[in-house]
């Protein structure tokens, strides 16, 4: 599973993608496996995803409390479009 987050801090926006090491430790972290389906993410979920992440990238500071005090947001990307599916149906 892969998920792209993109993390906005001071109006500066950097694209993360979400690895193994990022998805393992938000289901320790919030004892719950990640689901993407509507209505199931907190934001708050979404703000340590993306934390989690950019830190993980040595882009943020190394404590989430530290995060939620700056000008800061996340937002979930959707998933880029299969190019194999947009060619085998462009003939029909």
């Amino acid at each position: 599973m892969r998920l792209t987050l993109r993390v906005t801090v001071d109006g500066a926006a950097t694209d993360h993608t979400a690895g193994n090491r990022a998805i393992v430790n938000f289901e320790r972290h919030f004892d719950r496996p990640l689901s993407l389906r509507a209505g199931e993410l907190r934001y708050e979920h979404v703000l340590w995803l993306g934390w989690q992440q950019a830190a993980l990238d040595g882009q943020m500071p190394h404590e989430f409390e530290a995060f939620l005090d700056l000008d800061s947001d996340v937002e979930v990307l959707p998933p880029p479009k299969d190019p194999t599916t947009t060619a085998a149906t462009a003939g029909t």
